[in-house]
């Protein structure tokens, strides 16, 4: 009954309640669904809106009526068998419309020790890009060189692979000058995630940039660029290796090509499904 209605309701949650109390006769059900944003609420008589007990129970959302088949006067009681199938058929819908989501198992990338393999790409600065400059292939070319001489510096060798995406910043002469003259292999994967690696670190910096550009007022991002990547390689512990990335040198290297790739640290694949379930094949 309305009278009866607990204090608070839950952010998504799908009812079916009788209208009439104990001194009424017969039964008026209705039904909703409480989601995000809107409710969607079905009366078996087509009588909206809600009560006023109804409305302050469910909170100030908007409310959304359904032109569903709604039961006469004169029928046999069937009003809450229609706000069950409402409910039921809400449900089943939801699922019918869900996309697809396949992760279909794909080939690791592989590394076979320190400067063995490079990732490179390019953060999307598009947004900043009034006030930062040079961004086309010769100035990556003299930044990628410049990356390779400073590396040289800090007890590293030049790379044998590098992985990247087919960007006109890596696709050109100015580029491809630089690999030839380092012999550096560049090649590409042909799928949607392209250098996933790297595309993953540029997420993660691109999240330390913006917390810096809302603190600082400012999207100068060169200023702040070389203490963010000293952060990302002295402070932070990476969860595959479990350390942090200026940990790993010669010494450690092969306990962590172990722990990265030996099958048999590999969890067991959860079972996402029992015997005695029911789903819904379409």
């Amino acid at each position: 009954m309305r009278n009866d209605l607990p204090m608070k309701s839950w952010v998504n949650e799908c009812g079916v309640l009788n209208l009439n109390d104990s001194t009424q006769n017969g039964s008026h059900w209705v039904a909703w669904k409480k989601m995000k944003n809107k409710i969607i609420y079905f009366d078996s008589f087509g009588i909206n809106p809600p009560p006023k007990e109804l409305v302050n129970y469910l909170g100030k959302h908007n409310l959304w009526y359904t032109d569903r088949q709604f039961q006469d006067y004169n029928d046999p009681p069937i009003c809450g068998h229609l706000c069950l199938e409402f409910i039921d058929n809400y449900k089943k819908s939801k699922e019918l419309h869900r996309p697809v989501r396949k992760r279909f198992p794909k080939r690791r990338i592989i590394t076979h020790g320190i400067d063995d393999l490079w990732a490179v790409d390019l953060v999307i600065m598009r947004n900043f890009s009034d006030e930062n400059e040079e961004k086309d292939g010769i100035s990556v070319s003299k930044a990628f060189e410049k990356i390779i001489e400073q590396a040289k510096t800090q007890n590293h060798q030049t790379p044998k692979l590098l992985h990247a995406d087919k960007g006109l910043e890596f696709e050109n002469k100015h580029f491809k000058n630089v690999l030839k003259k380092y012999s550096i292999h560049m090649y590409h994967t042909q799928n949607e995630e392209k250098s996933a690696i790297i595309e993953r670190f540029n997420r993660t910096l691109n999240g330390k940039m913006r917390l810096c550009f809302e603190v600082q007022k400012s999207k100068k991002w060169i200023n702040i660029l070389q203490n963010l990547l000293d952060e990302y390689n002295f402070k932070d512990i990476h969860r595959s290796i479990g350390m942090k990335p200026c940990e790993v040198n010669k010494s450690n290297e092969d306990d962590v090509l172990h722990k990265l790739f030996s099958t048999k640290n590999k969890p067991k694949p959860k079972i996402k499904f029992s015997v005695s379930n029911r789903k819904l094949f379409c």
